[in-house]
């Protein structure tokens, strides 16, 4: 499979002129959208500025995407989340608690409280 940005742009480009519509999660969820649609939900697992580079050809299309960032440093880099952000994309939190404190339900909760907190004072 060829997973160049390139190609990407090329897929986005026939999406449209197919006439799907491409929505965020959220859209998704509060029921705006028609019949044909594209949710584009990205897990920034690592590397966020290739996320970035994804965002500005979507925002070149008027296109927006939905964006899960991790709570580590391969992944979490306030400045790309905030770039992404001010593109018009939705930003989420791709939370993994329950996993990295080893299935303790009240550090876990600590965790993913304290992780949310931080996203929330950025995007």
């Amino acid at each position: 499979m060829d997973f160049t940005l390139k190609k990407y742009r090329e897929l986005l480009e026939s999406l449209k002129a197919k006439g799907y519509e491409v929505i965020t999660f959220k859209q998704y969820c509060m029921g705006e959208y028609s019949q044909k649609i594209v949710i584009l939900r990205h897990d920034v697992d690592l590397l966020p500025y290739n996320s970035l580079k994804t965002a500005d050809i979507e925002h070149s299309l008027q296109i927006k995407g939905s964006y899960y960032f991790r709570a580590i440093k391969e992944s979490w880099d306030e400045t790309v989340v905030k770039e992404i952000d001010a593109l018009g994309n939705e930003i989420g939190y791709h939370y993994e608690s329950l996993t990295t404190c080893n299935g303790d339900l009240e550090k876990a909760y600590q965790n993913f409280y304290s992780n949310l907190e931080k996203f929330r004072k950025v995007a």
